[in-house]
């Protein structure tokens, strides 16, 4: 504050009173002044308010205080089963719950996220903290929760499916990734589901090629194609039980049949009569399979009975795969069939034998 001080011709005692009123206003200004320059303290921060009822905390209170041992909590506690009988816990302070830093805290509200969270009942916001906590979760059977928990969801929805599989791909719990793919279901956006399916075929892990066969199994429906061609080059695989359960799978769904010639194909270039140790139990189940399907051909019926008779009647295949082919002869031939298995009956080995008169009993009771 400037004070202009005019010259004046007053009385002295008139011209010290103003001096005197003057100076005081000049510390005023400049208190003022140092006051304003002075930093403002921010407000106090204010404390969220918490969706958690006291109930529900009173039953997490009791659930958590029984006994905990690598990741799973004693189903006889009676804290555990009340936890487990309540239906009235709200998926909003469930999540609200599920950052916790205590691994029981997580544990619990994953379980039962796992089963409440649904693309019926969630929104993007709600789907985002449950895949923040998935992402950052380091206990291996919480995240394995999450992870099936995040899969039968379907993300697209919800423009989330990239993330969620991101989020998988390069989580720290291996078994993360497994859980994932083996319950990933997406009718929104399926073709993500395919290029992903197709990425883990290729992984040098086992677990993970096992995974995508699965993938295949759950796109029937919506991309049956991209499923027959996915399964088709998992029959290759360089683990035979892989292979042999991908080429199963193959012939069980009606709509690969244009894939079933090439199953019988390679099953007849295997000449298993002539190679009686070649002959697996899968055998049975495939040729069984393709004649259960109501689109087979004449043709893909007549290869498939010629190979269940072939093995069904060659003693030198073991007796746990000549059981298998039974029925498929059977399924491949309901009016000749039992005229073949009356024969097979009395084979000399008891199990072939066995199986061929339950399966003749059954006929006669229908």
């Amino acid at each position: 504050c400037r004070l202009e001080i005019p010259r004046s011709r007053a009385p002295p005692d008139v011209w010290c009173r103003t001096m005197r009123s003057l100076n005081l206003l000049s510390v005023f200004c400049f208190v003022s002044l140092s006051a304003a320059c002075q930093p403002r303290k921010p407000p106090a921060p204010v404390a969220p308010v918490s969706s958690v009822s006291p109930e529900l905390k009173a039953a997490l209170e009791k659930a958590i205080a029984c006994k905990y041992e690598e990741g799973a909590f004693d189903k006889e506690c009676e804290g555990i089963k009340a936890w487990e009988a309540n239906t009235e816990l709200a998926n909003a302070q469930l999540l609200e719950l599920l950052p916790s830093d205590d691994a029981k805290v997580r544990t619990l509200v994953a379980e039962r996220l796992a089963v409440q969270l649904t693309a019926d009942n969630a929104d993007k916001e709600s789907l985002t903290v449950f895949l923040d906590v998935a992402e950052k979760e380091k206990v291996d059977s919480i995240a394995k929760t999450l992870a099936g928990g995040a899969a039968k969801i379907d993300l697209g929805k919800f423009g989330l499916l990239d993330r969620g599989i991101a989020i998988a791909k390069a989580h720290g719990v291996h078994d993360y990734q497994e859980t994932y793919a083996n319950g990933l279901k997406s009718e929104s956006e399926p073709d993500k589901v395919v290029a992903y399916a197709g990425d883990l075929a290729k992984s040098e892990d086992k677990a993970l090629r096992n995974a995508a066969l699965s993938m295949y199994g759950n796109l029937k429906a919506t991309r049956p194609e991209a499923a027959c061609t996915g399964m088709e080059a998992l029959r290759a695989d360089k683990d035979a039980s892989l292979a042999q359960l991908a080429t199963s799978e193959l012939a069980r769904e009606g709509k690969c049949a244009p894939q079933h010639d090439g199953i019988l194909t390679s099953l007849e270039e295997m000449k298993l009569p002539k190679n009686p140790a070649a002959a697996e139990p899968f055998v049975g189940v495939v040729v069984e399979s393709i004649c259960q399907n109501e689109g087979k051909t004449p043709a893909q019926r007549d290869r498939s009975l010629a190979l269940a008779k072939q093995v069904s009647e060659t003693a030198a295949i073991h007796a746990d795969t000549r059981v298998h082919t039974l029925a498929a002869v059977l399924a491949c031939d309901p009016k000749g069939g039992p005229a073949f298995l009356k024969k097979l009956s009395k084979d000399k080995d008891a199990t072939v034998s066995a199986r061929a008169k339950t399966l003749l009993e059954g006929i006669s009771k229908k």
